[in-house]
């Protein structure tokens, strides 16, 4: 089903939503909750959060891209609980490291124009991602959008870890000389 047809659904309040939603982008959702979360029954818990989100936000928003809409939903709520586990016991995880290594690119940001400064970083992200070969990219987008696993983005790409490794290292590198070329502070 079309997305647009799903997002009339849930304006129309029709229970079919929901289940419309869940085979077109439920199974993305679980592997991407997943990822982050790492058990499959508080990546369960993610996704039915994710819909109970859509269907009191939908109306009155209407959102462009419904799929990015409801995986960016699934992926909030997973770090979220991610954030919860491990405030209750230091744990880690691959997204741990995940988030770690990028942190040391990325800037952080307090106070009143965290909006427009986060907003202005995702446009040069995107900026510098679509300058990279569409490989990267993808290696890129598995490691830090979906939270996978060294050894998952190897064996999805073909590649060895250690040639993930340098080439998302490589990739972080750039990314750091590009914000920095745009003024922004690490």
């Amino acid at each position: 089903m079309e997305d647009s047809a799903i997002i009339a659904l849930f304006w129309n309040r029709s229970e079919h939503a929901v289940r419309e939603t869940d085979a077109a982008y439920g199974r993305q959702g679980r592997r991407l909750a997943k990822n982050i979360v790492g058990s499959d029954e508080d990546a369960e818990e993610c996704v039915n959060d994710a819909y109970l989100h859509l269907w009191q936000a939908i109306p009155p928003e209407r959102p462009i891209c419904f799929g990015a809409y409801f995986l960016r939903t699934v992926r909030n709520l997973a770090l979220n609980r991610l954030k919860e586990k491990q405030t209750t016991k230091r744990g880690g995880g691959h997204v741990a490291v995940a988030w770690e290594e990028l942190s040391e690119v990325l800037p952080e940001r307090e106070g009143v124009e965290e909006q427009l400064a986060v907003k202005r970083l995702g446009e040069v992200l995107n900026r510098f991602l679509a300058d990279q070969p569409k490989e990267k990219r993808i290696l890129f987008v598995m490691r830090y959008w979906y939270g996978d696993s060294m050894q998952v983005i190897a064996k999805a790409s073909g590649f060895s870890v250690g040639k993930v490794k340098m080439i998302l290292w490589r990739m972080r590198g750039a990314l750091r000389t590009v914000l920095e070329q745009e003024g922004i502070e690490l």
